[in-house]
């Protein structure tokens, strides 16, 4: 797998690859205004 992150002023973008194939898309604002937890919440999508 591959973590591909494109990291910007006002927003985070990202992906994961598996082999050739697009398994996972997000997009997320630079500005982190929610608790630790939210954070937490957001990157572990399991």
């Amino acid at each position: 797998m591959i973590l591909c992150l494109d990291v910007g002023n006002t927003s985070i973008h990202g992906g994961v690859f598996k082999e050739d194939n697009l398994i996972l898309q997000f997009r997320k604002t630079a500005t982190f205004s929610g608790s630790s937890d939210e954070t937490g919440i957001f990157y572990d999508p399991y």
